[in-house]
């Protein structure tokens, strides 16, 4: 299903912005593969990006509408006929999460568990990763993983080979959290 509406960026501009829901066996998605596509990113003068971005694959409505607005009738976006009918559109849910990326990588969290996410972030580094991403079910439990990544008495450094440094980055509308390891 082609979806039309307004986005707000991290920066608060709004800007107007088509995505996709998709039906994979009986239950829709959002996908969002402009948002994905470090490319894209560039062309539209934001820093250039050399990774994709899986923040918007197969994700369900609680992720995809945090900053976004669908048009509820696309004859207001694809121009005008006369006489006028509105003609409401209703999108389908997407309720499930199964297919999320995150999810389906191992690094989607429902909430804050500290031995859980250090044991994540071990098993991905000694498998060779150096930007390893997640996701949080709700904005408190993204927080907490902020607040503990900031700290200088976390288990991250122990657990990556007692780094001086490492760099993290984060979304609330996405509610992901980055670690990047030079």
């Amino acid at each position: 299903v082609y979806v039309s509406g307004n986005v707000t960026g991290t920066n608060g501009e709004t800007i107007e912005h088509a995505w996709n829901l998709v039906k994979i066996d009986q239950q829709y998605y959002g996908v969002d593969s402009t948002w994905g596509d470090p490319v894209f990113e560039e062309a539209m003068g934001s820093q250039a990006q050399s990774t994709i971005s899986y923040d918007y694959l197969c994700g369900p409505d609680s992720i995809l509408y945090r900053n976004r607005v669908a048009d509820v009738d696309l004859l207001s976006y694809w121009g005008t006929e006369y006489p006028y009918t509105e003609r409401p559109l209703v999108y389908p849910s997407c309720t499930d999460n199964a297919l999320n990326y995150y999810v389906q990588q191992g690094t989607y969290f429902e909430n804050f568990d500290e031995e859980l996410v250090v044991q994540t972030v071990s098993n991905l580094y000694q498998a060779g990763q150096r930007r390893i991403a997640c996701q949080f079910s709700n904005q408190a439990a993204l927080n907490q993983m902020v607040e503990y990544a900031a700290s200088g008495t976390n288990r991250l450094f122990e657990v990556l080979g007692w780094i001086e440094t490492y760099q993290y980055l984060y979304n609330e509308q996405t509610l992901t959290f980055e670690l990047v390891l030079d």
